[in-house]
């Protein structure tokens, strides 16, 4: 049978780690799916009792020992499968680390003394995430796991905020700041799960002015942080999370570029996570004009967005709507349906420009004069698609066309036609679709 000792050798290693100052060797003690194959469960129900009394014997730093009590508890939680809990000590830990850098970074004798334990409180600030998205994955009571969603909120701004008062002017790379991008990340998937955007602006500005003071308007005072201290996976991260933030806010230019860096900064071999970009991506840019390949959709399985390009490329109203009632679900989730609705008038335009001949009479097309369309077959063709609407509907929706520039002419509400530009061109504008519709 085990013994007891195993959890004192686990509390070896995190000394050693602790005086060194070697956070990486710390992250790996901490990290809790490495080292619940290290001990025993039993080992841990035997020495829980005296658990606070052996860590403050073993481990020299108090704060750290502390820390490791947290942990342990998780660990014997995660045996008894009680995750929740599991989460709420992990998390407890996290915040009790987040203070012993705070403490160390006050000591006035050793600037940026909490450095060495950034790999560390990164390490605990995932694998809490990963436990309170375990929780609540297993949990029925929705309000119990979104306090915990909540308590990790209040632990991750903590740890923000003591990240970002690091020195960084003289030594970037001895900089507790470095953990920032990291915390912040996970701060923003909290915060747009709980939908407390308004937060999520207000700590993105923090970390430019943290991370980038150079590029304020006017600058601040302070250096930018060096490219290569930081890590590419989480830049892709803050990328995608910050493009998905200004897609809410409907700021399409903006969330296209953010997400175009994420894709580009991912690796080849990185299929998930690129799929994951470009199910909020591919939207984006049909609604730029730019519709994907069916290659990219197969290669991706992004073929829910099918639909969508042969809407658009047939002006088939009915494909649309079926696209997009299918999978409503699912645009909702990710945060795409409303982009996608709006995409609707464009298809309009692509239904009247790529029928314009069956809308007017022969000897107007004949004739070569300003193309004319006839509102009824208009009316009478929108309804074969299954958009049966009066009249009225019907001259409304082609004011907003118009007003929008995606279809250039004027409406003669008495005669019940459309006079569109002579030139089919100037009729039906390219440019005014590559910018999204607001």
């Amino acid at each position: 049978m085990v013994s007891s000792d195993e959890v004192s050798l686990y509390l070896q290693y995190v000394d050693n780690a602790s005086f060194n100052r070697n956070g990486h060797n710390l992250a790996v003690c901490f990290n809790l799916d490495r080292r619940l194959q290290a001990i025993d469960d039993q080992a841990l129900i035997r020495g829980l009792n005296q658990l606070e009394i052996i860590s403050t014997s073993i481990i020299r730093d108090k704060v750290i020992g502390s820390v490791t009590v947290f942990v342990l508890k998780a660990m014997l939680s995660l045996a008894k499968s009680e995750i929740e809990k599991a989460a709420q000590e992990y998390i407890d830990g996290l915040k009790k680390l987040s203070e012993a850098i705070m403490q160390q970074q006050r000591n006035e004798n050793e600037k940026n003394s909490g450095f060495w334990m950034v790999p560390t409180l990164k390490l605990m600030v995932k694998q809490a995430y990963l436990l309170v998205k375990r929780a609540d994955h297993n949990s029925s009571n929705s309000n119990q796991t979104d306090s915990i969603w909540r308590l990790y909120h209040s632990v991750l701004m903590y740890a923000f905020n003591v990240s970002c008062t690091g020195e960084s002017e003289e030594c970037w790379d001895q900089s507790a700041k470095l953990g920032a991008l990291c915390i912040i990340n996970h701060l923003l998937r909290v915060l747009i799960k709980l939908g407390t955007l308004k937060s999520c602006f207000t700590i993105l500005t923090r970390l430019q002015i943290c991370y980038w003071p150079e590029h304020e308007d006017p600058p601040r005072q302070g250096q930018n942080i060096p490219g290569h201290l930081l890590c590419k996976s989480e830049m892709i991260a803050y990328h995608y999370y910050t493009g998905r933030l200004k897609l809410l806010q409907d700021d399409f230019t903006g969330a296209r570029s953010d997400l175009m860096e994420a894709l580009a900064r991912c690796p080849k071999t990185a299929i998930k996570n690129k799929q994951r970009i470009l199910i909020t991506l591919v939207p984006l840019n049909i609604s730029f004009g730019r519709i994907p390949t069916i290659h990219i959709l197969e290669k991706y399985n992004l073929m829910i967005f099918s639909g969508f390009v042969k809407a658009l490329k047939l002006g088939s109203i009915s494909s649309f709507n079926k696209a997009i009632n299918d999978y409503q679900l699912f645009f909702i989730k990710t945060g795409t349906f409303l982009m996608l609705e709006k995409m609707k008038l464009a298809v309009y335009r692509s239904f009247l420009k790529r029928h314009i001949n069956f809308f007017q009479t022969q000897e107007n097309i004949e004739t070569g004069k300003s193309p004319i369309l006839n509102l009824l077959s208009v009316q009478k063709a929108l309804a074969i698609q299954g958009e049966a609407m009066e009249m009225e509907e019907l001259e409304c929706l082609l004011s907003n066309l118009i007003t929008l520039d995606l279809v250039k002419g004027y409406i003669s509400h008495s005669s019940k036609k459309l006079v569109l530009a002579k030139n089919l061109a100037d009729a039906f504008p390219l440019r005014k679709v590559l910018i999204p519709l607001s």
